[in-house]
């Protein structure tokens, strides 16, 4: 019982350090709605006519703009989700009928694909005529031109939809850039430092950006949010629709964040100290009274206390594999590794408090043995302290960490006094 004890004060112990040192992070997402868009049968050469599609509901026939998506290819509710591919379009002999992934410093993509894009690289040039499917980019630069019956996801420095039409764009970067001619049949989702849009939105612009341009050749944006820093730039008027929202640019200076990253550093420190002190103390209750060897010659019980730590940290994992592959050993097998992982992460209190009980026989202060437990958290400090030495700290806390990995199977192991004990009480119930 007292052994179930023990082990459960460290397994909570242990618990504790962890959630102090454990740390959290905390969009808001415009309501969308669906607007009806309306086909057209337009002759233009190289473009069947009914990829066409008109941006403004309100414009006459002739004004209707020739670059859009497949109508059969649009979901019959509007949803604006990822587009589904459409297994009924006619794949051209040059199409590429699979999705596909790529993952390269520079990429460049010329073929139609009849499926999902999924490209990951420094450079990335899509260049295809037709993309039946969604395409997924994170990169340096990003550049993107075609009609594409899906959405684009992109992630980079630099990225640029070019010419062509494309359901929906989501993109994340430092420059953002809606080329001329480039029509977004429903919602243009951004964040960036610089958005420049010379090409048309049918929908929706919903942006977080510093700087907003709208170019001249940009005609048409149906409605939206966006949040700016800096300045919106609209010579037509274009964000007439548009609610427009100036938040504060929120900027730290480098002396700023070396302070905050510095008392941030020292809340970490005293929190680790103090978790560290209360370990040692629930270790120093559970082993109070365990009667260690009162050997004067500290060199050779630290010596001897790092070659056990040694073998512990090389063995015991060879010994529980070995137990795994037995597989009647894997229960048994289990329990060690869970006792190694405990003495992993309790070596260095234990160590403090093995130097602090040989500090403490040196030079015994009073009859109040708790005396240990504030000797150990100094022991402690010191340990840190030291360790931040250049090269030679590294080498210390290594030694002082297989130090206590050796102290802790002697702490937790029988002593002398208690073999002795059972040997008794065995003696007498064979007398009896």
């Amino acid at each position: 019982m007292k052994k179930v004890l023990k082990l459960s004060l460290i397994i909570i112990s242990i618990l504790m350090l962890l959630l102090s040192n454990f740390c959290y992070a905390t969009s808001n997402v415009a309501e969308q709605t669906t607007e009806d868009v309306n086909s057209v049968e337009m002759p233009e050469e190289g473009i069947p006519a009914e990829w066409a599609r008109n941006l403004d509901p309100n414009a006459s026939s002739e004004d209707m703009v020739m670059d859009g998506a497949l109508e059969n290819l649009y979901s019959e509710d509007g949803e604006n989700s990822i587009m589904l591919i459409n297994d009924e379009i006619e794949i051209p002999s040059n199409m590429t009928d699979s999705d596909i992934y790529l993952f390269q410093e520079s990429i460049s993509i010329e073929e139609d694909v009849n499926g999902n894009i999924y490209v990951i690289g420094k450079k990335i040039d899509i260049s295809s005529n037709y993309i039946n499917g969604n395409i997924f980019a994170i990169g340096e630069d990003i550049t993107i031109n075609g009609l594409i019956s899906g959405s684009i996801y992109a992630l980079g420095e630099n990225i640029n939809i070019g010419a062509g039409s494309v359901n929906v764009v989501y993109a994340i970067g430092k420059n953002v850039r809606l080329a001329e001619n480039a029509n977004i049949m429903n919602d243009f989702k951004v964040g960036a430092d610089n958005l420049n849009i010379a090409g048309n939105v049918n929908r929706s612009l919903d942006a977080y950006v510093e700087k907003l341009n709208i170019e001249e050749t940009a005609e048409y944006v149906a409605k939206g949010n966006i949040s700016y820093s800096e300045e919106v730039i609209d010579p037509n008027e274009v964000l007439e629709a548009v609610a427009l929202t100036k938040h504060e640019k929120n900027e730290k200076t480098s002396e700023e964040l070396q302070k905050i990253a510095a008392i941030g550093k020292v809340k970490s420190e005293i929190i680790t100290i103090i978790s560290t002190a209360i370990i040692i103390a629930v270790i120093y209750f559970i082993v109070k009274n365990k009667q260690t060897d009162n050997s004067e010659n500290y060199s050779k019980e630290i010596v001897s206390n790092i070659v056990k730590g040694i073998l512990y940290l090389i063995f015991v994992p060879l010994v529980a594999l070995v137990l795994i592959c037995t597989i009647i050993g894997i229960p048994l097998s289990l329990l060690g590794i869970v006792i190694y992982v405990i003495a992993l992460c309790l070596s260095i209190p234990v160590a403090s408090l093995k130097i602090a009980e040989m500090i403490y026989k040196a030079k015994p202060v009073g009859t109040n043995k708790a005396i240990i437990i504030l000797y150990a958290i100094c022991v402690y400090i010191v340990i840190e302290v030291v360790s931040l030495l250049p090269a030679i700290g590294g080498l210390i806390r290594f030694l002082v960490f297989l130090y206590g990995l050796g102290s802790f199977m002697k702490y937790f192991s029988p002593s002398k006094s208690e073999k002795v004990k059972v040997e008794e009480v065995e003696v007498i119930r064979e007398e009896n």
